[in-house]
C-alpha cells in the first residue's frame, strides 16, 4: 500500500534509506539543512521541502536521521519549524538518529502527548549496508506500533530487532557503538606491544586475523590500518560523540571504566584532527 513518507536528513545514511523508500514507490517528502542534498532524490521524484514542518505535513510516517540530540530536537520540536506540530494525530513519528537514552525517552513522551506513535529506531550497519538494504534495525517502542512500519523499513533491513520500551532500543544502539568502539582502541593497544617487540605490523595483522578471538569487525579495521585507508564509514566525532550518550547513561563511574577510558583516546584522536577519519584511525592517537 502506497503511503506518504516524510524524511528529514539526507546524510550518507538518511540519503540510502530514503532512496529504498522512494524505489518501493512510496511518495517521499524530504528536508536537509544543507538543501543540495536532496537533488538526487528530487530527480527521482521525491519532494524536497523547506523545512521538517512542511516535509512531515500530510505524512503518515516521519523518519528522522541526524546526526545528535541537538538536530533531533530541531527537526521535530522547533517552533514554527519542527515535525512533530505539523503531524496528523495518529500519525508515526521514527527516530533513527544515534542519540542519548534520555532525550529519546523524552521525544517519546512529547509524541504522545500530541497524539502521536512514536518508535526509536537507530540502526547497526553503515553506508555499505544502507546501500544493499542490510541494516539491523534495534527498535523501542509498542509492537503494535513497530506492526505498521514493519514493512517500511524492511526495505532496508536485514534484520528488525524488537528490544522493548522506549529508551531501549537506542540503548543498545549505543552499546552496539561501544563495542565497537573499545574493540578499535584494544586492536592499537596490542598492535602497539607487538611492534614494541619488532613484529611487523602486517605480520602482525596476519596472524591476529586467523585467531578465533579477533572478530570480522577487528578484521576490517585491521585491513584499514594496513592499507592507512580512512575514508570515513563511521567518523572518529560521531563514535566519539556516541560514547558521551553512553556515558551519560552509565549508572555509575565503576560501571563505565572501560568506556570512559575508551573515550579518552578518541578526544585525543578529535584534538590531532582526525574526527572525519573512520574509527580505526583512532589507532594512530596510540601507534603514532
Amino acid at each position: 500500500m502506497m503511503t506518504t513518507v516524510g524524511f528529514l536528513g539526507m546524510g550518507a545514511m538518511g540519503s540510502r534509506i530514503a532512496g529504498h523508500i522512494l524505489e518501493s514507490g512510496h511518495r517521499l517528502r524530504i528536508w536537509n539543512r544543507t538543501a543540495s542534498r536532496c537533488e538526487a532524490l528530487a530527480a527521482r521524484g521525491a519532494i524536497v521541502c523547506n523545512s521538517p514542518a512542511l516535509a512531515a505535513t500530510g505524512a503518515d510516517i516521519v523518519i528522522s536521521m541526524v546526526t545528535d540530540d541537538d538536530a533531533s530536537k530541531q527537526v521535530w520540536m522547533a517552533p514554527d519549524f519542527g515535525a512533530l506540530d505539523a503531524m496528523a494525530p495518529g500519525g508515526i513519528a521514527v527516530e533513527s538518529s544515534t542519540l542519548s537514552i534520555g532525550w529519546c525517552k523524552q521525544l517519546s513522551e512529547q509524541a504522545k502527548a500530541q497524539g502521536i506513535d512514536f518508535l526509536e529506531a537507530p540502526v547497526a550497519g553503515s553506508r555499505p549496508q544502507a546501500e544493499a538494504g542490510q541494516l539491523h534495525y534495534l527498535i523501542g517502542g509498542d509492537a503494535q506500533v513497530l506492526e505498521k512500519v514493519h514493512a517500511l523499513l524492511t526495505l532496508s533491513a536485514a534484520g528488525i530487532h524488537h528490544i522493548g520500551a522506549h529508551g531501549q532500543g537506542m540503548a543498545m544502539k549505543l552499546a552496539v557503538n561501544a563495542l565497537l568502539a573499545t574493540q578499535a582502541v584494544a586492536l592499537a593497544e596490542v598492535l602497539m606491544l607487538l611492534a614494541n617487540e619488532g613484529i611487523a605490523r602486517d605480520r602482525s595483522v596476519e596472524v591476529l586475523g586467523a585467531m578465533p578471538v579477533t572478530s570480522a569487525a577487528s578484521k576490517a579495521m585491521m585491513a584499514g590500518l594496513l592499507a592507512e585507508a580512512y575514508a570515513p564509514l563511521f567518523p572518529i566525532a560521531l563514535v566519539a560523540k556516541d560514547l558521551g550518550y553512553v556515558l551519560n547513561g552509565m549508572p555509575n563511574a565503576r560501571v563505565g571504566q572501560v568506556c570512559a577510558a575508551t573515550a579518552t583516546v578518541y578526544e585525543h584522536a578529535l584534538a590531532k584532527g582526525w574526527g572525519n577519519e573512520n574509527i580505526h584511525a583512532v589507532a594512530k592517537a596510540l601507534l603514532d
